[in-house]
């Protein structure tokens, strides 16, 4: 499983669409704002059938264990995930070996794409969310699969995640022989 993770107006569905253009994967968008904990949980169960189903070939436009953790404080407050739906979330995904991406361009270019797009959450809050996030991606140092930020304005960072595509790729052709 790939998760891609960030803001709106990161990127993030550009690379997903980028990645079921050249690998043979398939892709799922998360839904969220989550209204319950209980669907929230429903939906991570399914990624995780479908991840199993398609072999590791399966790409996340984001996932509730990481977006839940950021957009819940900033929309609510508060994450709807207690300590128990979080662990139970995360020691599920150990088990699929995932590859997380956090899109992570400049702050001032997604203000100005998401100017272009009218959505929630307010754009007021795209600071604080952008924020979040790359305090988020500091604490995944310690993720069990790979990880890496990625920055489309950035040609080293676009350069950079080809590799740490393939790489995935190999590694999880292995897990599922």
């Amino acid at each position: 499983m790939i998760i891609i993770e960030g803001c709106d107006s990161s990127g993030k569905s550009t690379l997903v669409r980028f990645i079921k253009e050249n690998y043979q994967v398939q892709t799922v968008h998360s839904p969220g704002p989550w209204d319950s904990l209980d669907s929230l949980m429903k939906w991570c169960k399914e990624a995780s059938n479908l991840d199993a189903r398609f072999r590791g070939r399966l790409v996340c436009d984001r996932h509730p264990f990481f977006s839940e953790s950021v957009y819940g404080p900033a929309l609510r407050g508060s994450s709807m995930l207690d300590a128990e739906s979080y662990y139970s979330i995360k020691y599920d995904l150990a088990h699929h070996f995932p590859a997380v991406i956090i899109c992570c361009p400049p702050e001032e270019v997604m203000m100005e794409t998401y100017g272009q797009k009218a959505q929630l959450p307010k754009i007021e809050q795209l600071s604080e969310i952008s924020k979040a996030y790359q305090a988020y991606a500091d604490t995944l140092d310690f993720w069990p699969g790979f990880f890496t930020d990625y920055n489309y304005t950035s040609e080293r960072s676009k350069a950079a995640i080809l590799p740490f595509i393939e790489l995935y790729f190999a590694r999880i052709a292995k897990v599922w022989r």
